[in-house]
């Protein structure tokens, strides 16, 4: 239900703060996972796994 500002600015500025609190979680929630990932590939490789992969897989994470 879209609120207009001139009604009740405050709620339209919490719905902003909110969504760019959900937004930061949510990048926060996938650095966190690809932190992870890499933590278990680079430590147990999975079979067929190279080193130059793995090398170009870490290199995407820490960019």
């Amino acid at each position: 239900m879209a609120v207009p500002e001139r009604v009740c600015p405050e709620l339209v500025e919490h719905r902003e703060e909110d969504a760019t609190t959900m937004v930061a979680s949510l990048l926060g929630l996938w650095a966190a996972a690809e932190a992870v990932f890499l933590v278990v590939v680079v430590t147990v490789p999975p079979p067929g796994f190279r080193a130059d992969v793995l090398t170009a897989l870490a290199a995407v994470g820490l960019a």
